[in-house]
């Protein structure tokens, strides 16, 4: 997916479903966004992750540290750009191997 053309009418459909979002794109690339289930005990301290159940409502991922907010990322921006899920990715995995520091790093300021 990395390098084409974000255009949200690549898009074909998109849903969610028991934690799981499902996103099919016209040129028949087929992905599904699930939970891990990170196991807490494996992760720097602090750094966390919400699907769906933050301030934001449904269809979100959300970045913390502790109980403070890093990073948000709604559904309807990742189905505008596509190229965000590879950005949440990568955040969320920095997040679980490096801390909150890390992500904050990064962030745009």
């Amino acid at each position: 997916m990395t390098g084409r053309d974000s255009n949200p009418a690549h898009v074909r459909t998109s849903s969610y479903d028991s934690g799981h979002n499902d996103i099919t794109y016209t040129d028949g690339r087929h992905v599904v966004l699930a939970p891990a289930g990170e196991d807490q005990r494996n992760c720097p301290s602090g750094f966390r992750i919400d699907f769906d159940g933050g301030p934001h409502g449904y269809d979100s991922v959300t970045l913390y540290d502790g109980t403070k907010e890093l990073a948000v990322w709604t559904q309807q921006e990742w189905i505008e750009d596509p190229g965000l899920v590879f950005t949440i990715l990568n955040a969320t995995r920095l997040g679980f191997t490096r801390g909150p520091d890390a992500v904050r790093a990064r962030l745009p300021r």
